[in-house]
């Protein structure tokens, strides 16, 4: 993540005179939006090459899983085994699954039910919230509020 950071530095210069004048030009290296460092890294995370160890006469050494890949370098993300599936339940990984996970039915994004769910259909059911309201402030020195009841609709992974 650092290396991303670093290489996502950007030089950038303000000039300081009169009228618009360059007299003074002061110059720093400036991080772009935490979104492009992203990109960058999950476009490294989709081409990370598998390893696996060989041995090379008394050494051993990393290479490509498959010879298709070619010769892999210090700017590739490497692993040498696949991760499991976090869509499925599998103690042995620590994977709990996506069943009774809540998700956003109305969200396109990374918490949205499609992605959350991995795809599966979900359940939507109304659940009753009882929640501090009407709060005001009692002179001297308390706030004294009143308990309401709101019905919620929450989507659920199935």
């Amino acid at each position: 993540m650092e290396e991303a950071v670093q290489k996502s530095l950007r030089k950038q210069c303000k000039c300081h005179g009169v009228s618009g004048s360059c007299n003074i030009k002061t110059c720093w290296r400036a991080l772009p939006d935490l979104h492009r460092i992203g990109q960058r890294l999950q476009r490294r995370y989709r081409n990370a090459i598998e390893v696996s160890m060989r041995r090379v006469g008394a050494r051993w050494q990393m290479a490509p899983a498959t010879t298709a890949m070619g010769r892999f370098s210090h700017e590739d993300l490497i692993y040498n085994a696949k991760s499991p599936d976090y869509c499925v339940r599998d103690q042995s990984f620590g994977s709990l699954g996506t069943v009774g996970r809540q998700c956003n039915a109305s969200s396109t994004s990374h918490d949205g039910c499609k992605s959350m769910c991995c795809g599966r259909p979900y359940n939507t059911f109304t659940v009753e919230r009882i929640e501090r309201c009407q709060c005001k402030y009692v002179w001297c020195c308390y706030v004294k509020c009143k308990t309401c009841k709101r019905w919620e609709d929450v989507h659920e992974c199935t």
